[in-house]
């Protein structure tokens, strides 16, 4: 779609390697931050990001650049929808010596039961983990 357009366009312009996971049935995902001082919120439609499988991570163009990747970070919100794949990056990234790092990504993402769940399985995968202090508790 066009929107997916523009941002592999402006992603290659600044330079960024991608491996986009195209779905003719789904919309590129949109997210818009807000920021009032210290408070932020997103408001994210993930769009065709909610449809990332493994067959899309080891696909003949991704493969060497995992290969020859130092570090992949996850966000909370791939694992909410594709915690299989996840599971295999973070695998992966273990087996090869890559820095795996995740970000938690939302204090409401983190009430639901089977996220908390899915996050304790990739845990002992992560080297670096991000989030907010109330994310943690």
């Amino acid at each position: 779609d066009e929107s997916g357009d523009i941002l592999e366009t402006l992603v290659n312009k600044d330079g960024v390697l991608t491996a986009f996971a195209k779905h003719q049935d789904l919309p590129t995902g949109h997210c818009i931050a807000l920021v009032d001082g210290a408070e932020r919120t997103l408001c994210a439609n993930l769009g065709a990001a909610t449809k990332y499988d493994t067959s899309d991570l080891w696909n003949s163009t991704n493969i060497p650049m995992l290969q020859n990747t130092k570090v992949i970070y996850v966000e909370g919100y791939f694992l909410a929808h594709s915690f299989e794949t996840t599971m295999e990056l973070a695998t992966f990234a273990q087996r090869n010596q890559i820095t795996f790092v995740f970000n938690l990504c939302g204090e409401y993402v983190c009430e639901d039961i089977t996220y908390v769940e899915n996050v304790l399985k990739i845990l002992p995968f992560v080297d670096i983990m991000f989030g907010n202090r109330s994310e943690f508790d």
